[in-house]
């Protein structure tokens, strides 16, 4: 269900009820405004009566319980992003990630593309540009690995330039850093110095096997 945490109190239904209860499971800020909503009366009679019966304290114990299994779950796709970011600034991240609304109004092909699609925006904000690359890297790469027939929610990716024989599924990518290390692997550490920003084409080829290769290149290279 869309809308606010607000607007589900005031609808006053067992759906809406079961919504924003997950939402109270998550996030910390629907958490805040039940609790605001509760003192003020402003929600459903049934609604009311339901909040009245939560504890809050508890029900934040289970939410930090919930976000740590977001951030392992989330950690199977994203672990050079993880060991960029360190366990502090990964849960910052994946905390505000579930105090979104785009935690609730997916776009992405997976949960690990659509935390991606956050990510990158979070980053570009702090001009944070590898981190961003990665983290779109990552997500499409998920997204082929699981679900490679769903149309591509992120603007400009296409198909690549070359194939990869064998390949069943490919996407391709502008990036502005170059995301992969000699190895061929995402880097999992931040670049000492980025200097001048190029720009790459990263792709991810997917196998029948579900197994991905990704490729990087300088564009025009």
């Amino acid at each position: 269900m869309a809308g606010s945490v607000q607007d589900l109190f005031l609808v006053d239904t067992t759906q809406s009820r079961t919504h924003w209860y997950l939402r109270l499971l998550y996030n910390e800020l629907d958490a805040n405004v039940a609790r605001q909503c509760l003192a003020d009366r402003r929600g459903g009679v049934v609604t009311l009566a339901v909040l009245e019966t939560l504890d809050f304290d508890r029900l934040a114990i289970e939410r930090r319980a919930r976000i740590s299994q977001l951030v392992a779950f989330l950690g199977r796709y994203c672990a050079p992003l993880w060991s960029c970011l360190g366990k502090a600034e990964t849960r910052k991240l994946v905390s505000g990630y579930a105090n979104s609304g785009t935690f609730w109004e997916p776009c992405g092909r997976t949960l690990a593309e659509n935390f991606s699609i956050f990510a990158r925006a979070y980053f570009d904000g702090l001009n944070h540009i590898f981190l961003g690359d990665v983290a779109e890297l990552l997500g499409t790469m998920s997204a082929l690995m699981t679900n490679p027939d769903s149309r591509s929610p992120w603007a400009g990716h296409r198909k690549p330039r070359f194939d990869v024989p064998g390949s069943q599924f490919a996407e391709a990518m502008s990036l502005r850093t170059e995301v992969l290390g000699e190895d061929g692997m995402v880097r999992s550490t931040m670049p000492s110095e980025l200097g001048a920003q190029d720009l790459f084409e990263a792709s991810v080829h997917r196998f029948a096997d579900g197994s991905c290769i990704l490729a990087c290149q300088k564009a025009g290279g």
